[in-house]
C-alpha cells in the first residue's frame, strides 16, 4: 500500500540558532530504561481523552482529533508517552532543558485537530523565559513552538500541535526575545459566546510588520499553521475559557476554527471562519505568579461566514492505521534529497512472517496495513494484532527492520506496544539490504 503524507508541521518557529545547532550520533536503540514513566491509551475518532504520566507530562485529545479510517469511519489510535528520554539530537549550545524530555506518540502522524501537549515546569520557574522545543525529524532540527496556555496551579505549560514526537521545556540564550522583557512575546486572546458549546482554535495565516525587525533573524520563517486551541473539562466537553496563543510582537492574520463533539454514529465536523482575523501584538505579556495579562483581543471581521473545513495550513490528516494488543509502527521521513524504502517484519512460530509480501499471518492473528516506499513525506509501516493474545501461536516473536533500498543512514523510529508496555527504538541502517532486530517476546 502506498500513501502520500506530506511532511508539514503546525505551530513552529525555526530559530537561526537551532538551524546551526550541534549534532550527535543517534544510538542504534533507545528503549525506555529503568525508572522511566510510560502511559498508553487508545482513543477513537468520536471520543476524547487525557493521557498523563505520574510526572504530569500529558496530552489532551478532543473528539474528532483522530482521523477516520480508509472507509471514512471512526478509527482508533494508541497514544503513548515516555519520560524521561534522551534527546534524539543534541540541543544547541546554550539551550538549557527545564524538566524532563518526553517522547509522545504516534510520531509521523498528522491529526485532524491539534493535540494539546502538557509539560510540567519546576518550582521557581520564570515563565517569561520558558519555551517549548520540539524535534523535527524531517529537518533534523530543534524548533520552538508557541505556548497556548500556562496553568500556575498544576504548574504545566501547554502547546497545540498536529504532529507529535519529542518535546521539552527549555530556556534559550539571550537575544531570542524571551529574556529582555520589552522584547518578550505577546499573545492573542479570543473569546466568544459559544465557548462552552464549541472547541475553538487560532491558526497563523501570515505575519508582517515585526515590531523588532532583527527578531526575524531568530525566527527566519514562521510556518503557517502555528496554533493555539481551547481545552477540555475533566469530564469532557469544551472548558469554556478564552483561547490563547503566544507570539512575537508583529501583525498577524489568524484563522479562527471551531468544532464540537459528534456522536458515536457521526464524526465531529470542523468549521473555519471565511475571513481571517487581523491583529497586531504591540506589547509583551506581563506575568505575575504564572498568570499573564496584556493579551491582544481578537474579533471576527464582518462580512464572513462559517464554512465547513479546516485551514489549508493544517495539511492533510493521516489515514488512521490499525492498533491492537500488539502494534509495531516503523516511521521515518523521506525528502527530495534523501529517501529510503524500509520494511517492517514480524517473525514468529511455525515460520510465520508478516511483511510486504505476506501482509496477514496464516492464522489471521497479525496484519501489516501500511507498506511505504520512496514517496516524499512521513513514511509509516504498521503491523498490529487482529486477535487477543490468548489466540496467538505459542513461541518466540521478533520485530525486525530491513533496508530494501535507497539512501543509507536514514534515521528511523520503531514504536512497539504490547499490552500496557511501550518501547521505542531509534536506528539507522548503513548498507543496502541491512537488517536490525529490535524487539523479541515469547508467548508461553
Amino acid at each position: 500500500m502506498r500513501t502520500n503524507m506530506w511532511l508539514k508541521f503546525t505551530g513552529i518557529f525555526l530559530l537561526a540558532l537551532f538551524l546551526s545547532g550541534n549534532t550527535c550520533k543517534k544510538s542504534e536503540e533507545n528503549p525506555a530504561g529503568p525508572g522511566n514513566q510510560t502511559a498508553i491509551q487508545t482513543i477513537n475518532s468520536t471520543s476524547g481523552g487525557t493521557v498523563t504520566t505520574q510526572s504530569g507530562h500529558g496530552i489532551e485529545v478532543i473528539p474528532g482529533t483522530v482521523p477516520p479510517n480508509q472507509s471514512g469511519q471512526s478509527a482508533s489510535v494508541s497514544f503513548t508517552i515516555e519520560t524521561p528520554v534522551d534527546p534524539p539530537k543534541a540541543v544547541p549550545a546554550g539551550v538549557t532543558l527545564k524538566g524532563n524530555m518526553a517522547r509522545i506518540g504516534p510520531d509521523a502522524f498528522r491529526f485532524s485537530w491539534p493535540v494539546k501537549v502538557l509539560l510540567p515546569y519546576p518550582d521557581g520557574t520564570d515563565i517569561s523565559t520558558i519555551n517549548v522545543i520540539h524535534y523535527n525529524a524531517g529537518l533534523d532540527k530543534w524548533e520552538l513552538i508557541p505556548i497556548s496556555n500556562v496553568d500556575p496551579t498544576a504548574k504545566k505549560i501547554s502547546c497545540d500541535v498536529l504532529e507529535l514526537g519529542y518535546f521539552s521545556l527549555a530556556t534559550i540564550p539571550r537575544g531570542t526575545g524571551k529574556v529582555l522583557d520589552q522584547y518578550s512575546d505577546g499573545g492573542f486572546e479570543y473569546s466568544w459566546s459559544e465557548m462552552t458549546t464549541y472547541y475553538s482554535c487560532l491558526t497563523v495565516k501570515s505575519v508582517a510588520n515585526w515590531k523588532y525587525p532583527y527578531q526575524q533573524a531568530w525566527y527566519p520563517n514562521i510556518l503557517a499553521g502555528a496554533s493555539g486551541g481551547s481545552g477540555s473539562t475533566p469530564t469532557g466537553g469544551p472548558d469554556g475559557k478564552p483561547v490563547h496563543i503566544m507570539l512575537p510582537q508583529a501583525t498577524y492574520e489568524i484563522w479562527v476554527t471551531k468544532t464540537k463533539p459528534g456522536t458515536i454514529f457521526e464524526l465531529p465536523k470542523v468549521w473555519t471562519y471565511s475571513i481571517p482575523a487581523l491583529g497586531t501584538i504591540g506589547n509583551p505579556l506581563t506575568w505575575n505568579f504564572g498568570t499573564a495579562t496584556g493579551w491582544t483581543q481578537l474579533t471576527l471581521p464582518g462580512g464572513g461566514e462559517w464554512r465547513e473545513g479546516r485551514p489549508n495550513e493544517w495539511g492533510t490528516p493521516t489515514t488512521t492505521y490499525g492498533t491492537g494488543d500488539f502494534q509495531a509502527t516503523l516511521t521515518w521521513v523521506n525528502t527530495s534529497q534523501k529517501s529510503t524504502d524500509l520494511d517492517l517484519y514480524l517473525e514468529g512460530p511455525n515460520s510465520m512472517k508478516v511483511y510486504f509480501s505476506a501482509k496477514t499471518s496464516p492464522d489471521g492473528a497479525f496484519q501489516l496495513d501500511r507498506d511505504f516506499r520512496y514517496t516524499t513525506g512521513n513514511a509509516v509501516e504498521n503491523i498490529y494484532s487482529l486477535k487477543p493474545p490468548t489466540e496467538w501461536p505459542r513461541g518466540e516473536y521478533r520485530v525486525k527492520v530491513n533496508q530494501w533500498g535507497g539512501s543509507d543512514n536514514m534515521s528511523y523510529n520503531l514504536r512497539v506496544i504490547r499490552g500496557a508496555s511501550v518501547q521505542t527504538y531509534g536506528g539507522a541502517l548503513t548498507s543496502g539490504n541491512a537488517w536490525a532486530t529490535h524487539y523479541t517476546f515469547t508467548i508461553q
